[in-house]
């Protein structure tokens, strides 16, 4: 998944200044195309269409990635739930009688301690492995890539646009990217289960492209911190909010 971030990254820091970020393309932008919104809303469209066809490049592993750890997560839970201490086997099967009466002996009886597993191991798998497929921590160490993402905003920006640049960064690593894993869990989970034939014949590729798609437009919402004419306020408060949010949906302070 770090392989996911660090091509798209590196892949747009080298196009882009050639292609959207070019003299060229902003006088054509500053010629044909409405100032203000106008120009964000076209922007935003071109930086999705160039993430997407980057994203595109490694959706179809990540999008295996996510299918395979569905099966993993929902074949744990389903050990933890059904899980019985006379169903387990030993080594030696004359061990047994020894692990039951310790078990006996500090739970009382075989049915709490199979109630005591289903309950509290579920807990602590969650707080461990978090609610969803990849817990919070986990993304976090996967933004490290756009690190260089930011690296090459700085070189080919104008130095009043650092702050621009800073709280873009935050957007993206702290808010849009958690959310588009959270709703790339959510897509892949429907697409897995779902009963079209159709669709689970297809996946392959539908898969990949919706992956790419999700991510792409994430991306691009954030890239929209970059523009200088967005008051300072339309960034703070649509920022603090999706982070607030991304907190609630990986139980980050529960």
């Amino acid at each position: 998944m770090t392989a996911f971030h660090f091509v798209a990254a590196v892949g747009f820091d080298v196009v882009a200044p050639y292609l959207a970020w070019s003299p060229w393309f902003a006088e054509l932008v500053a010629k044909y195309v409405p100032p203000a919104l106008g120009q964000l809303a076209f922007m935003s469209m071109v930086h999705f269409v160039m993430l997407v066809a980057f994203y595109m490049t490694t959706t179809p592993f990540a999008f295996e990635f996510f299918r395979k750890s569905i099966d993993d997560r929902r074949a744990l839970e389903e050990q933890l739930a059904n899980y019985t201490i006379r169903a387990c086997k030993c080594y030696d099967e004359r061990d047994r009688f020894f692990v039951e009466a310790k078990v006996l002996e500090y739970f009382g009886t075989l049915e709490e301690f199979d109630r005591q597993v289903r309950q509290l191991m579920r807990q602590q798998m969650e707080a461990v492995l978090g609610r969803t497929i990849m817990p919070y921590t986990t993304l976090l160490m996967m933004e490290w890539a756009h690190i260089m993402f930011a690296f090459a905003l700085y070189v080919h920006t104008p130095h009043k646009n650092y702050g621009h640049i800073m709280i873009m960064w935050c957007a993206i690593v702290f808010a849009t990217d958690m959310l588009a894993m959270y709703v790339i869990q959510l897509v892949v989970s429907c697409i897995h289960d779902s009963p079209s034939k159709w669709l689970q014949k297809h996946s392959w590729w539908i898969g990949p492209i919706t992956l790419a798609s999700i991510f792409g437009m994430f991306t691009a919402v954030a890239m929209c911190f970059l523009y200088p004419r967005l008051a300072w306020t339309c960034k703070a408060i649509p920022l603090v909010l999706m982070v607030l949010i991304t907190w609630k949906i990986y139980g980050v302070f529960e």
